[in-house]
């Protein structure tokens, strides 16, 4: 099929005849090729979720709006992206741990963090590792189900989005079932990631399309993408990613340097069965691991207890000290039973995660969006991961001879029957290229020390609606046919990564010529350098409970992103107030 009319162009696209619809309605640029749906929801505020932002939005929206009809996606079975799928349950808190306070936390937040007793896996890296299977079992699951406005579409890809000029008019996603429920997640996500994407049934699984709509053929929805992948944004092509050169405001960016993926797994201590010595064997000489080389017994046991999850003896206070993080010295021990969160050296620095504009395109006109991932690049990722592995496990030998035979992956804490996390930890992904009045929030001069306006805090936006606090990581590719060295990157990431605890302004949270849709997250309308600071856990909820609490706001009042940009007052009154709990004045005593 190929159409074109006014602004808006159809692309062609392969497909079953019978599910799929091109409506061209004239003077409305209503243009769009649709799958016909199964099953129709209407929907005053809709999360296409994914990530930790989303999980966030859905709450906050569904809780501090009983009355309206909330509907959540995601694209696993796990909700929470980087807490839960994505493979990082390792809380970042930033300098200072101000952002640690209860009083600076988003209430939720505090809720969902008060929930895990203490440090469980008494790891080195945070104040809190925790069990991700754990934490969406006993709480996650059950704070979404006792919202009944709120609907939550599990195992659920975007693949279209219909809009008519500036506004969303609905969403479309596929909607998968196992076949075999006991086996699903026994295929890695590079061999199953587009036929999350397809309409179609396949060998693993039931497909049916569903269409979010507005409450009533009047209303529009107000949608907010949180998505890992940037869906909405990308399928709009209202999208950027990689780095913007040669300055952090420049309107260009190199979309193939970006930030290195990772692809997580769990490791688990078995009891001992006494096996025979292991002669020594050479560490494996397929990647190459650079500074996360373990050359010592010290270096094999700073890895395991590095992210460790879950420790198996949490009454010891020897062989799990409750002050890990600020005594990693003392954590040092190796429990049988322990389960050890492994992300240190599986970095994949030899490809980007994201395909740049031209494969999107391409990927859309054989066959429609399926992500815009480079699946190549995502089987080298799980490839380096389970290397990773049998090195973590060839280098016990400086620990222990014995211990070799007695590491294995920990497939329930995975949630994965291959022991690979659901989801790559993102550190980046495609953003809004610009929020209302050309809005990007940058870091420089908002949250670094270059900005004056105070000595202890980032800028203070007359539109915040929510804090952050965060140490800035950069991980750039190394040796991508596009960014041969750290060098191709811009030098402005290298030369201050000093932050102050910022806010996030609400035009962060908008999309320039788009009157319904939000984002939030990684989506949002930011720079990459920027996203270095947001992206991280306390940052990412916030964000999404701003996002939900202005979506609440927009569908009551029936406001525009505009419109609740002129009543920010109103919004900031909303957000800090008990029907969302979202802190906006910053409390700078240390913990």
């Amino acid at each position: 099929i190929n159409a074109e009319y006014g602004d808006c162009q159809i692309q062609r696209m392969s497909c079953r005849w019978s599910r799929v619809v091109c409506i061209v309605v004239a003077r409305l640029a209503l243009c769009t090729l649709a799958l016909q749906p199964d099953e129709s929801i209407k929907c005053s505020v809709i999360v296409a979720g994914g990530s930790m932002a989303s999980l966030a939005a859905a709450i906050t929206a569904a809780e501090a709006a009983p009355e309206l009809s909330v509907c959540f996606t995601e694209p696993t079975d796990w909700p929470g992206g980087q807490l839960t799928a994505g493979g990082d349950p390792a809380v970042d808190f930033g300098p200072g741990h101000y952002d640690a306070r209860p009083e600076n936390m988003p209430r939720s937040l505090r809720q969902m963090l008060g929930s895990i007793p203490g440090n469980p896996g008494a790891c080195t890296i945070s104040t809190m590792c925790y069990n991700p299977a754990w934490l969406v079992d006993s709480w996650i699951m059950p704070r979404l189900s006792r919202s009944p406005n709120l609907q939550v579409f599990v195992r659920t890809a975007i693949v279209g989005v219909q809009r008519s000029g500036g506004s969303v008019v609905s969403l479309t996603g596929v909607q998968r079932s196992p076949k075999n429920p006991s086996h699903e997640w026994s295929v890695p996500l590079s061999r199953d990631l587009e036929d999350w994407y397809s309409p179609d049934e396949s060998e693993r699984f039931t497909k049916r399309v569903l269409s979010l709509i507005g409450p009533d053929d009047a209303v529009r929805p107000v949608l907010i993408d949180a998505t890992e992948l940037g869906d909405v944004l990308g399928i709009l092509g209202m999208s950027s990613q990689g780095v913007e050169v040669p300055s952090e405001l420049s309107d260009t960016s190199n979309w193939r340097c970006g930030q290195a993926a990772t692809t997580s797994f769990y490791m688990q201590l078995a009891p001992a069965s006494r096996p025979p010595p292991l002669p020594p064997q050479p560490p494996l000489l397929d990647w190459d691991w650079g500074s996360n080389k373990i050359q010592n017994a010290s270096e094999w046991v700073s890895s395991w207890v590095w992210r460790r999850a879950q420790c198996a003896d949490p009454v010891n206070a020897t062989a799990c000290p409750p002050d890990a993080f600020w005594n990693p010295s003392e954590a040092q021990v190796v429990n049988v039973g322990d389960v050890s969160q492994q992300d240190k050296g599986n970095a994949l620095t030899t490809g980007y995660f994201l395909l740049d504009r031209t494969a999107v395109s391409n990927q859309i006109a054989q066959g429609g969006w399926k992500g815009g991932v480079n699946l190549t690049v995502l089987h080298m990722l799980e490839s380096r991961s389970r290397s990773w592995f049998e090195y973590v496990t060839k280098t016990s030998r400086y620990q222990s001879p014995y211990l070799r035979n007695r590491l294995a992956l920990s497939t329930h804490t995975s949630g994965t029957l291959h022991g690979l996390s659901k989801w790559p930890y993102l550190r980046d992904s495609r953003r809004c290229s610009r929020g209302i009045e050309s809005f990007r929030l940058a870091f420089n001069g908002t949250m670094n020390y270059q900005n004056e306006s105070a000595p202890l805090l980032g800028y203070r936006f007359h539109d915040a609606v929510g804090l952050a606090n965060a140490f800035v990581h950069s991980y750039p590719l190394m040796t991508d046919p596009e960014c041969p060295t750290a060098t191709a990157y811009p030098a402005y990431l290298w030369a201050d990564n000093q932050t102050k605890p910022f806010w996030i302004p609400l035009r962060a949270l908008t999309v320039q010529n788009f009157t319904n849709l939000l984002v939030a997250g990684k989506t949002m309308a930011q720079t990459a350098h920027a996203n270095d600071a947001t992206r991280k856990h306390t940052g990412e909820w916030t964000s999404g409970v701003a996002a939900g609490g202005v979506a609440v706001l927009m569908a009551r009042n029936q406001w525009s992103s505009t419109d609740a940009y002129h009543n920010v007052a109103a919004v900031q009154g909303f957000l800090n107030s008990t029907h969302v709990g979202q802190p906006l004045d910053l409390s700078l005593i240390h913990i």
